[in-house]
């Protein structure tokens, strides 16, 4: 799957250009008909946001570029859902589930003392194990867009 395949057309101009200047870990992202199947196997349901996530974003580190440079990586963010290697061994999938919500752990962030997890409409919030504390972003595009902003800010 090469970069001009990604669909980014849910961000904006400076976001997709952020993305296209990432570089993405090719062992945490897989083709539409791969995930879907894996879902299947597991009897996972079809959501089109996590089969979304897993196509076009697993695999990628957001940074803001001026702190990468300059060796702080503190604010530096992994988008990870599922590695080949997890969907090759077919191996269980790790989720929660609250009164209305399907909670996927999504990454991890440098230093942040709690786990980052998505649910089937797209919200990214934290949590502490199998508890949500808050949702921080209505969907990876608005916390991806956030990333590009400080980046460009930060690199002026």
């Amino acid at each position: 799957m090469n970069l001009e395949n990604k669909s980014f057309s849910g961000l904006s101009e400076r976001a997709q250009k952020y993305m296209k200047s990432l570089k993405q870990n090719k062992d945490w992202t897989c083709d539409k008909e791969t995930i879907e199947k894996y879902f299947q196997t597991k009897k996972f349901p079809l959501h089109d946001r996590f089969i979304d996530f897993q196509m076009n974003f697993s695999g990628y580190t957001l940074r803001i570029k001026r702190e990468e440079k300059e060796g702080d990586g503190r604010r530096r963010f992994d988008l990870l859902l599922f590695s080949k290697k997890n969907i090759i061994q077919n191996n269980y999938i790790d989720y929660f589930q609250t009164e209305n919500d399907i909670w996927l752990y999504c990454g991890q962030h440098g230093v942040a003392p709690f786990s980052f997890c998505m649910n089937q409409k797209g919200e990214i919030a934290t949590s502490d194990g199998d508890e949500i504390i808050k949702v921080i972003y209505s969907s990876v595009e608005k916390f991806i867009e956030q990333y590009a902003i400080n980046s460009e800010l930060k690199y002026t």
